[in-house]
């Protein structure tokens, strides 16, 4: 664990730092996906502050709710002290994203897709953000691939969750790259129903209770079940469907 950065009387606090490498080079892939359309590229781009705000207020609306919920301190505490829910920031970019696409009279689907060819190389650098930064640790576990870790202030093993899904994120990037189905929709769809499937097993290693558990599965595992839903009729209607993207391909 590395929260911060100290460069002499300056302290940096890290997964700040990653998450700002993660938005610059998940942007400037976004950008060179292809040279075509660059305009709309450059539009969209426009959004990126506005979707960044409704991303932060969601996430953590939603984690305060959490938290809430499972009986840690009150709502207003958990709302100014808590963390961020990733399944909520999403969900309010997303609506940020929707809403100024009407705005604009810009086709949301396609636009969609276009985040999609930057949002998994942003998780992939951005769960490293995580594991500097102290959250989002695995279960403990003594087996292979074990990652020691400081858990409530005791040195414990843990599964590397962080790294794991940092590799399925840069693989579904991949995918997305890729894919030869280049339809209106199909990147959206290819990485709900990689995501949502790799986040619902993910969760059963997971060993911070602050991401929420009702019964037996986590807040998490109950929304990626409609998510690989939605990806998959997505996919099936990007597959029947003769419309290419051509916002990205």
């Amino acid at each position: 664990m590395y929260p911060f950065i100290n460069l002499g009387s300056l302290k940096f606090p890290t997964f700040a730092l990653t998450i700002f490498l993660a938005l610059l080079l998940s942007i400037s892939a976004m950008l060179l996906f292809k040279r075509s359309y660059m305009s709309l590229r450059r539009r969209l781009l426009a959004f990126v502050p506005w979707i960044l705000a409704g991303a932060g207020i969601s996430g953590r609306l939603l984690s305060a709710v959490i938290l809430t919920v499972n009986a840690k301190d009150s709502f207003w505490h958990n709302l100014i002290y808590g963390g961020c829910v990733y399944y909520g920031a999403v969900a309010g970019g997303i609506a940020a994203g929707y809403l100024l696409c009407r705005k604009h009279k810009l086709d949301f689907l396609s636009a969609l897709d276009v985040g999609m060819t930057a949002l998994p190389l942003a998780q992939a650098i951005g769960r490293m953000g995580c594991w500097l930064n102290g959250c989002c640790y695995g279960a403990v576990y003594d087996g292979v691939l074990a990652v020691s870790y400081i858990v409530e202030g005791h040195a414990v093993s843990v599964f590397p969750t962080w790294f794991f899904e940092s590799a399925v994120c840069l693989i579904i990037w991949l995918v997305i790259y890729l894919s030869p189905l280049k339809r209106r929709g199909a990147a959206t769809g290819i990485y709900c129903v990689c995501y949502g499937l790799s986040r619902f097993i993910l969760e059963f290693f997971r060993g911070d209770a602050v991401r929420g558990v009702f019964g037996a599965l986590s807040t998490s595992q109950y929304i990626s079940v409609p998510i690989v839903l939605f990806g998959a009729a997505l996919l099936i209607t990007a597959y029947f469907n003769k419309k290419e993207n051509l916002y990205i391909y």
